[in-house]
């Protein structure tokens, strides 16, 4: 964007530098220097699109129909650069497959959304009856408001795969605010919500059987960060399994949990699988909050995620130059409008439901 340069206006630096969280523009020096750090960068007028396509049942049987259509969908023409699956189970106790899908070309995206293959299946009679839910999640952003870190340059997962480049070792790093300095949009906007400071309480009402879409605010922040453990030796994975992931576990619960407390919408804690349904030894949550101000209390603050950040500190500092467990995470603050909130025949658990706005298209 042609004003990156620009110094933020007077009164932006003002609530800035006044917030309760210490998050300011201007990186600030630490006495211990971070680990190195790298970010996979975009043109600075590219948009990306990410594309959640989820389906839910009590039981995993009941998906071969899903299975079936959605690896015939992202095959289709004008189909995503880049496919990931994963699963995980849902605060109901519903199990939940998901696609975590990516476009460089928002004009491919809207070409495959719009084509017959997804239209008369998505939107067929059948979808709203018998035991599965289906839903989607999709945002369309543009690059000054989305970042990326990663703990090698190598790494390349999500946004990664289709990033031009990867910039560093990065200096916008390893100290409280430097998400937010990463994001270019944030040194002339504030990233408030138009929907208040705080999320109201969830409304009840059963999906089943109806067709909802939810309109969501603007500035509603997205993360997804990731945990490759796939280049572990025996032991490092053990140690991996035994002291952090029963630690990441419980900090993604309290988010799922615990909304009004947070921002947090929704948050899900996945294992992602291969192609043929066999898990991988990759995991990450992806957590929908109010705000870029929410998440940021919440990773400075929250003693669930202070614990997250102490345990790895004590692993890293034992595994040494032996460390292989990757790390990585993508962020985005969505514009209004950017985004799209769909849910067919779902729990009323499920995403963004009962949060904000919404339409019933049964």
């Amino acid at each position: 964007m042609g004003d990156r340069r620009r110094s933020p206006p007077r009164s932006l630096r003002r609530r800035l530098a006044c917030r309760s969280d210490g998050v300011g523009i201007v990186s600030r020096k630490s006495k211990t220097a971070p680990p190195p750090a790298w970010s996979a960068t975009f043109a600075e007028k590219a948009e990306i699109t990410v594309a959640l396509y989820g389906a839910q049942a009590r039981s995993p049987s009941d998906l071969g129909a899903w299975r079936m259509w959605i690896g015939a969908a992202v095959e289709q023409a004008n189909g995503p650069d880049v496919c990931e699956r994963a699963r995980f189970v849902d605060a109901a106790g519903w199990m939940n497959e998901v696609l975590i899908l990516y476009w460089r070309d928002p004009l491919e995206h809207r070409a495959w959304l719009s084509s017959a293959a997804i239209v008369s299946w998505w939107g067929h009679d059948d979808r709203v009856l018998g035991p599965v839910g289906i839903w989607r999640e999709i945002v369309v952003v543009p690059s000054a408001r989305f970042e990326t870190i990663l703990s090698e340059p190598a790494i390349r997962i999500g946004s990664g795969r289709i990033a031009p480049q990867v910039e560093g070792p990065i200096k916008t790093h390893g100290y409280w605010g430097s998400m937010r300095d990463r994001l270019p949009v944030s040194r002339h906007d504030a990233l408030e919500s138009d929907w208040g400071e705080a999320l109201a309480v969830r409304a009840s009402g059963d999906g089943s059987g109806r067709r909802i879409s939810v309109r969501a605010p603007a500035n509603l922040a997205l993360i997804r960060s990731g945990q490759d453990a796939s280049l572990c030796s025996v032991e490092e994975f053990s140690e991996y399994q035994r002291s952090i992931r029963p630690v990441l576990e419980r900090g993604m619960d309290y988010l799922r949990d615990h909304p009004l407390e947070s921002g947090c919408c929704a948050c899900r804690f996945m294992t992602e699988v291969e192609k043929d349904g066999e898990p991988s030894e990759r995991s990450f949550g992806f957590a929908w909050f109010l705000t870029l101000g929410d998440l940021e209390r919440w990773s400075k603050s929250h003693p669930t995620h202070l614990a997250i950040y102490n345990v790895f500190s004590r692993y890293a500092q034992a595994q040494g130059a032996d460390l292989q467990l990757r790390l990585w995470h993508e962020v985005a603050v969505i514009p209004a409008g950017g985004a799209t909130f769909d849910y067919v025949n779902c729990h009323d658990r499920t995403g963004l439901l009962g949060f904000f706005p919404q339409t019933d298209a049964s």
